[in-house]
Formats: C-alpha cells, sequence, structure tokens
C-alpha cells in the first residue's frame, strides 16, 4: 500500500512538474486563459514551498523552500521530516536523472525562478 501510494505521489509530482514547464509550449489561442492560469500555478507551485519550507523549520531550524509532495514522498520511504535528505533533496533532480542528465541543485533553482520570472513577464506583458 505505501510503495503504491507513493507512485501515484511521484507520478503527480511528473504531471505537475511536467505541465508547470510543458504549458510554455501551449499556443494562447488553444487556450486564452493560459498565461493566467500559468502564473497563478507558479505562484502557488513557488509560494508554497516557502510556507512548507516555514514549517519544515520548526522541525530543523533551517529554512528551506521544501515540497509538500517531496515531504509526503521522503515519509513513504521512512524518512523524518527533519532529516536531511527531506529538505536537501530535489524531486527535479530525481526527474532528470531518470532521464540520464545530472544537474546541481543551483540549476534546478534557476530553472525553478526561470520559469516564474518568464511566466511573470508573459502575464505582466503580454496576455
Amino acid at each position: 500500500m505505501k510503495n503504491n501510494l507513493r507512485k501515484i505521489i511521484c507520478l503527480l509530482h511528473y504531471g505537475i512538474g511536467f505541465a508547470w514547464f510543458g504549458l510554455f509550449f501551449l499556443p494562447a489561442s488553444v487556450w486564452p486563459g493560459k498565461v493566467s492560469f500559468h502564473f497563478f500555478l507558479s505562484i502557488v507551485i513557488i509560494g508554497h514551498q516557502f510556507i512548507w519550507g516555514n514549517f519544515i523549520k520548526l522541525h530543523t531550524g533551517k529554512f528551506r523552500p521544501t515540497c509538500l509532495l517531496t515531504t509526503i514522498t521522503q515519509k513513504l520511504r521512512g524518512w523524518a521530516v527533519s532529516d536531511p535528505r527531506n529538505y536537501n533533496y530535489s524531486f527535479t533532480q530525481e526527474i532528470f536523472k531518470n532521464f540520464g542528465i545530472a544537474i546541481p541543485q543551483e540549476a534546478v533553482k534557476l530553472l525553478a525562478f526561470g520559469i516564474l520570472a518568464s511566466v511573470t513577464v508573459q502575464y505582466f506583458f503580454f496576455r
């Protein structure tokens, strides 16, 4: 049961990640509200990591933006919330690793903030 739930959460994580990035390739003519949706989705994705990171700080004494789905996955793997493998872990790195591409944690942060910046520019200047 735990293993199946972990797989479902991992698939959900994959889906959200690919959709978040994939929305760049969907023409606005197909979905006129795409830019607004993408902007607010980005705010939720990045924002919840800062909110959840503050919760994790209560257990670790350190602030690190952390995805709620990552914490759930790591908990199902048997890792405590205070375990560095939880808050130092990057699901994005795992996704890239599954495709044979190793990327550093800094690249993950740049990718996330690059997406947020691009979506913000689109939202305020091109919708």
